[in-house]
């Protein structure tokens, strides 16, 4: 494995990572991988501070790397350029649901469905959602 000092990612508290651990080639590919997204589309937003699929591929990256708030944020901007998008709809509310906020989450997804209502994806996790939440009961086994 690699150290996890030196390998050009800047070890934050959502790596769960300590002084002296060593990581897999892999996940150091996937930090990387992460840290590059971002990069790119900030700096592309900066040319084109107008194009929702910016925001909304900035709002992936940083979920991949469990910065839910950043994530939000930014997905929340691409639905204000693109208001009928369903899958910005569906990420944001993934990342919301990944962050805590069912409830909020679930007003995501019935919005994705609206714009989209064959969404298969959107309508199973809409399901699980209003089974944790208690809004419907959940399957029995």
């Amino acid at each position: 494995g690699y150290p996890t000092v030196g390998v050009g990612h800047l070890v934050r508290p959502q790596d769960r990572l300590r002084v002296g651990d060593r990581v897999s080639e892999k996940r150091v590919l996937a930090f990387l991988d992460a840290d590059l997204a971002e990069a790119e589309y900030s700096f592309a937003l900066e040319e084109d501070p107008s194009n929702a699929h910016y925001y909304n591929r900035l709002g992936l990256a940083f979920r991949r790397q469990k910065k839910f708030k950043e994530a939000i944020d930014n997905y929340r901007k691409a639905t204000v350029i693109s208001p009928d998008d369903a899958v910005i709809y569906f990420n944001l509310a993934i990342a919301i649901a990944e962050s805590g906020d069912l409830t909020q989450a679930i007003g995501s997804l019935r919005r994705a469905l609206v714009l989209r209502p064959k969404f298969p994806q959107a309508e199973k996790i809409l399901k699980t959602l209003q089974e944790k939440a208690g809004q419907i009961p959940a399957k029995s086994k």
